[in-house]
């Protein structure tokens, strides 16, 4: 699996080196807060046959490069404003997708999906300067389509805005 080799956060305000770590040849998936004081990396290992293994997401504070989460098998979509929770959907088993407390575990909304599928179309952003995340989440049928959008307060609290087809402006980069 390909991934990230390597991350530096440089305080762009020095130019100071934050932090900085290598992940080796296979690399691992990295996804940053906002503001860039913490890390998800996602971790996957493989058997002898080359089969999946174990699949887990570690969330590192940049400041000292200690883990201070770890997240048995979830990848994290994107964290909050404030970095407080983050959205994940699994990666060995099932298909839900969830905002969850990430330092206390708690999960604050979760949208259930066929537990014999693994994985569907979802995508996150965080709502600038508040605590509201907007996540779209794909059907079953395997397309990529998004055909709900939510809007999940910080409690849990979820209004659908959308239901049907869309295509969300935060499934691109910006």
């Amino acid at each position: 699996m390909g991934g990230t080799a390597a991350v530096r956060v440089i305080a762009l305000t020095t130019g100071r080196l934050v932090y900085q770590r290598s992940y080796g040849a296979a690399g691992v998936g990295v996804i940053s807060s906002r503001d860039g004081r913490y890390l998800a990396e996602q971790t996957t290992t493989f058997d002898a046959q080359g089969q999946l293994a174990t699949a887990f997401t570690m969330i590192r504070r940049v400041v000292d490069g200690r883990t201070v989460a770890r997240l048995d098998n979830q990848r994290v979509l994107r964290f909050s404003w404030d970095g407080t929770r983050v959205v994940t959907v699994p990666i060995l088993s099932g298909s839900d997708v969830t905002l969850l407390e990430w330092q206390t575990a708690k999960v604050l909304w979760r949208q259930a999906g066929d537990p014999a599928m693994v994985g569907r179309p979802a995508f996150a952003m965080s709502q600038p300067n508040g605590t509201a995340m907007a996540i779209g989440v794909g059907g079953a049928d395997r397309s990529g389509a998004l055909d709900e959008l939510w809007i999940v307060a910080a409690d849990g609290q979820a209004t659908q805005v959308v239901k049907g087809l869309l295509y969300a402006a935060f499934t691109g980069g910006f």
